[in-house]
């Protein structure tokens, strides 16, 4: 079997820390269906001149690289920031057709695997058609829940669902979005994010703080995320505001929004104690999620959130606001809790009583402990071979 990735959401060299999740499932899946793996990965064009660091940077990534153990050809499209974003995939369409199809004469993939609705998927579904060869597709959250809300792209999300062959969402919240949109929920496979256990696993607090150079007194509160604003970082900087003066948070991540949460860091009245750590690599991952007390998931939408998934693997008690499948996973006060009220106050309280709580640590680690990429991995390949079986829809 012969299986080409469409998405964007892989590591490059001016995003080296991007969708290692993706990387994990697309690997995992490989490994199950023995099948040889390349990847296509979009990226915004931008001219090698003077310009924004954020955009200038792509204008640096060379055009082959690899994303974990996955060949990786970047293929550069138009992106005109809040302008014409209607347009995208007609766009990337156009990239994406000259890339497969150069693609394809070297490497006879039976299968484009896209992720993320649009404009990945909406091209990759264009292309997939024009080839003639089956498109499993795969909504990760944010691609579905918001951009269902944009009247001009929900005919696009509609196309690219009804052109796949398989349609895998990775949370059952993301089922009734997809109902939303006026198409039959029950054409979805859910198939939830793994982790890594061979990476992810308790260590101890005490060494695990010494080795990071975190003190060890005090409580530690961790987040994980980008610094975007659907993580709603403000809402977990007000909440610290609320607790004990022992109490420091710790920031893994990086993002457009970072200088605007340095300032409000600076301004809250919580001198000292928000820390921003900056991006991290998995194994120095699992070394914050065990040096802390509480993980803490603030966002205003989440699929399946693996930040989540990976703290309680680490033996580390989460508290969250209640999104996406947040629920199905912290089943009971002895993992956590899903704050259902909503605002800083019931967040803080949530948190107050997580850290004067004793949790047992494999306890908390034993609730994701049937959550393997291995798991992951077996469920997509067979989707993968449902797609090639069936073949292209005409």
């Amino acid at each position: 079997m012969k299986v080409l990735a469409v998405t964007s959401l892989l590591p490059n060299a001016a995003e080296p820390g991007k969708g290692t999740f993706v990387v994990a499932r697309i690997e995992a899946a490989a490994r199950a269906a023995d099948a040889e793996v390349r990847a296509v990965s979009p990226i915004p064009w931008f001219p090698r001149v003077p310009g924004p660091e954020r955009w200038r940077r792509f204008a640096e990534v060379p055009d082959e690289g690899w994303a974990g153990s996955i060949p990786v050809r970047y293929v550069r499209s138009v992106v005109t920031p809040k302008i014409g974003t209607s347009l995208y995939a007609v766009w990337l369409a156009s990239a994406l057709e000259r890339a497969l199809s150069r693609e394809r004469k070297r490497f006879a993939f039976d299968v484009i695997d896209a992720h993320y609705l649009y404009p990945d998927g909406a091209a990759a579904a264009m292309v997939a058609r024009s080839l003639g060869v089956p498109l499993v597709l795969s909504a990760r959250g944010s691609d579905l829940h918001s951009l269902r809300r944009h009247a001009l792209l929900r005919p696009w999300l509609r196309f690219a669902i009804r052109r796949a062959r398989r349609f895998i969402v990775v949370s059952r919240s993301l089922l009734g979005d997809v109902e939303a949109l006026g198409l039959d929920p029950s054409r979805a496979h859910v198939i939830p994010n793994g982790v890594d256990f061979s990476c992810f696993q308790p260590i101890d607090r005490a060494a695990a703080r010494s080795q990071l150079g975190v003190p060890a007194e005090g409580k530690m509160l961790l987040a994980v995320g980008r610094l975007h604003p659907v993580k709603n970082f403000p809402l977990l900087f007000d909440a610290l505001s609320r607790l004990d003066k022992d109490v420091s948070l710790y920031v893994v991540g990086a993002g457009g929004e970072e200088a605007m949460l340095r300032a409000l860091a600076a301004r809250a009245e919580t001198p000292g104690r928000i820390h921003f750590v900056g991006e991290r690599t998995q194994r120095e991952l699992a070394k914050w999620y065990s040096a802390a007390d509480v993980f803490c998931l603030s966002s205003i939408r989440e699929g399946c959130p693996n930040a989540l998934l990976e703290a309680l693997a680490c033996g580390t008690p989460a508290v969250s606001t209640d999104v996406g499948d947040v629920r199905e996973v912290i089943t009971s006060d002895g993992i956590g809790t899903v704050v259902r009220e909503p605002g800083s106050d019931a967040f803080a309280d949530a948190l107050r009583a997580a850290l004067a709580r004793a949790f047992d640590r494999s306890e908390v680690a034993a609730a994701v402990r049937g959550r393997s990429w291995d798991e992951v991995g077996r469920a997509v390949a067979s989707e993968w071979r449902s797609a090639i079986a069936e073949g292209p829809r005409i």
